[in-house]
């Protein structure tokens, strides 16, 4: 795939001075567009900055002179729309299943322990590259000629928000993409094995309470009573199932 494509800027915050070199020449054999920042603080600069092309991919590490690289996630899902958003991709040494739990359920979108080789690097920007191609191209759930505008459960791809009960209600990108997930569905029984291979890109399955974690958001913003779901609800022992 064209991975320039996919992303035209790319934030590289990494702190150890051999590995930035490396990994900067890496990035520009893969003729990406990327700028090396050390610290936390810049990294938030950079992403902040609206004088400058948005940044669209973010290779992050987490142990930085000033702070935990995770810290960095919150800013990122508050600057993200449609035209703007940040995929993220966690270097880290480290590497524990809890580690790499944790990263994905604070928004990144895949995580890599140290050390790695450049190849696995190059196929996982290139699997998020298509990710991200994925998801804009996403359009609102078939309807008819004849339905209304603002139909229950349309979605607004640009703004990233959908319409439920409760009104327009802005998500996140992977919340968004969760959503659709189902609205592609309606009435079927999806397991949580494959929300977390198609929502998240999970190639290993660990035990982990991601899409629980998800799901309870979901309901705490578009059921009337989340205690009591009308349209996500659980399949105990397999997922959950979309009623619209």
């Amino acid at each position: 795939m064209n991975t320039q494509a996919a992303f035209k800027n790319v934030l590289l915050v990494e702190d150890e001075v051999r590995l930035a070199s490396t990994l900067m020449l890496a990035l520009k054999k893969l003729n990406l567009n990327a700028t090396h920042v050390s610290t936390l603080e810049d990294a938030k600069a950079r992403v902040s900055d609206e004088s400058l092309s948005p940044v669209d991919l973010v290779l992050l590490d987490r142990m930085l002179p000033d702070g935990e690289g995770l810290e960095l996630l919150p800013l990122l899902k508050a600057l993200d729309t449609a035209d703007n958003s940040s995929m993220v991709l966690v270097l880290s040494a480290q590497g524990e299943t809890s580690d790499r739990i944790r990263g994905l359920e604070e928004g990144a979108d895949d995580y890599l322990p140290k050390p790695f080789s450049l190849e696995e690097l190059k196929a996982r920007i290139q699997a998020l590259g298509r990710r991200a191609q994925k998801l804009k191209s996403i359009h609102s759930p078939p309807q008819s000629k004849d339905s209304p505008s603002e139909e229950l459960w349309t979605c607004d791809l640009n703004n990233l928000k959908v319409l439920g009960p409760k009104g327009w209600i802005s998500v996140t990108q992977l919340e968004y993409k969760l959503l659709t997930n189902f609205f592609s569905h309606p009435n079927e029984v999806i397991s949580r094995d494959d929300l977390l291979k198609d929502v998240w890109g999970f190639q290993w399955l660990p035990k982990t309470r991601t899409v629980d974690f998800f799901m309870s958001r979901v309901r705490k913003n578009f059921e009337k009573d989340p205690e009591k779901p009308t349209h996500f609800i659980t399949v105990r022992g397999v997922g959950y199932r979309f009623d619209p």
